[in-house]
């Protein structure tokens, strides 16, 4: 059935293609300011449309004038004419089966609605209104994704002279990146710092920032990062996962800290290692012959130390903050690969945000995040010679130490990760 909801408050029209309760677990941005939402086959199962009263002043004559055919045209009886008229909110309210057999609306109706969609603004459009936007990370709050955010917000504030503010939500208060993605795709959270690690679950071609032995220094990563094949890769993001990617930034280079002494990767063969669940991380993990295990991090410490997992990848920082260097014997010190973020804004968000706004937001949020990536040199120097004074003995080793797994992993992710190729290029020269 058709239904049709209007929101005065946020000036929003939703149109639902889909029988009652039906989940959506996707929402991409169509035309400007315009969102569809996806249930998990990929069926076109609602769009809404935001600020519609400010952009079509007499939506129902522009449709007819614009498009003739539609003019006389009984909506109970041509359901698609009935969705491109229920579109409009001045229309009369009605509901319509869409097919007589119980099928959902598909895709091959996406031109038809993009074109409903596609009237021009008429009039111009009010000044936008006070907003807070809410972003969230996994990351707890002293950690410097946090610290960047939170400078980034503070100049958001007086960049857009109090209009703007940011309400960070640290350490998943909102659950993790998975959870948090959702909410991203719903519009119930505004903006996130995510790892690429989670965007890898829903585009594969990122795997190729998760490469072992891509980059060698703090230094390198950013010069990948910046790179023009690493930056295309953010433009996928709008129709992959409904958001809009800004900006990489990155933590420390990951290492692997184990409970007992470990010098030979024979040492590590067949042990647990927690990993970040994400397909590239994990494949590399299996290549060396150990057991990958998929862990929260809040967990983590705890099983390292009654011996539940035997060991961990991860980077200085988290180490620090997670107390780790005091419950791991050895820290194989290889920094096999670095571990990426990307500021995200939620599709609706973004729609919903004049283009001055959209401006204003992706400048400051993009400066913050260079900042943090280069502020990163010197936070990695400073947490190793931290870690340095532990007990934990810290033993270097290349790639070499992993036998042929980087080769091996370059040939089953290479096809999937085009980029790879072209990363390792960039690298290298930096």
């Amino acid at each position: 059935m058709i239904s049709t909801s209007y929101q005065p408050n946020a000036d929003a029209l939703h149109l639902g293609l889909a029988p009652e309760g039906t989940e959506m677990t996707e929402s991409r941005e169509g035309q400007r300011d315009v969102m569809m939402e996806f249930d998990r086959q990929g069926r076109l199962v609602g769009i809404e449309a935001l600020d519609v009263g400010r952009r079509w002043a007499d939506p129902k004559a522009e449709c007819v004038a614009r498009h003739p055919f539609w003019a006389g045209r009984r909506p109970d009886r041509r359901p698609r004419q009935a969705i491109f008229l229920a579109l409009v909110p001045s229309a009369p309210q009605f509901n319509v089966s869409l097919y007589e057999k119980r099928r959902m609306i598909g895709r091959r109706h996406l031109p038809l609605l993009a074109s409903a969609l596609a009237l021009p603004a008429l009039g111009a459009r009010a000044q936008a209104a006070a907003r807070e936007f809410r972003v969230g990370t996994i990351t707890p709050a002293h950690h410097t994704w946090n610290v960047a955010i939170r400078n980034f917000g503070e100049e958001l504030r007086a960049s857009s002279e109090g209009r703007f503010s940011l309400t960070q939500f640290p350490s998943g208060q909102l659950g993790n990146e998975a959870t948090m993605l959702q909410q991203l795709q719903t519009g119930a959270l505004d903006m996130s710092l995510m790892t690429t690690a989670e965007l890898t679950n829903r585009v594969e071609a990122l795997g190729a920032l998760h490469a072992p032995f891509l980059v060698g220094s703090i230094q390198q990563g950013i010069a990948a990062l910046r790179s023009a094949p690493a930056l295309g890769l953010l433009n996928t993001l709008p129709q992959t996962v409904g958001c809009v990617g800004v900006r990489y930034c990155m933590t420390g280079l990951r290492n692997i800290l184990m409970r007992d002494a470990a010098a030979t990767l024979a040492d590590i063969r067949g042990r647990k290692i927690r990993i970040t669940p994400a397909a590239p991380i994990r494949d590399f993990y299996v290549m060396i012959g150990t057991a990958p295990i998929p862990l929260p991090l809040p967990q983590v410490f705890d099983a390292l130390a009654n011996g539940q997992i035997d060991g961990l990848e991860l980077d200085h920082e988290s180490v620090l903050n997670g107390r780790f260097q005091e419950v791991a014997r050895t820290m194989l010190l290889s920094n096999h690969s670095m571990f990426p973020g990307v500021g995200l804004i939620s599709g609706r968000t973004w729609a919903g945000l004049a283009p001055a706004d959209r401006d204003l937001v992706r400048a400051l949020m993009a400066k913050h995040l260079d900042a943090l990536a280069d502020g990163m040199v010197q936070v990695e120097v400073d947490n190793l010679a931290r870690l340095r004074q532990s007990r934990m003995e810290i033993r270097p080793v290349g790639a070499d130490f992993f036998g042929d797994a980087v080769a091996q992993w370059d040939r089953a992710w290479g096809p999937r990760a085009p980029a790879l190729a072209q990363l390792r290029a960039i690298a290298a020269r930096a």
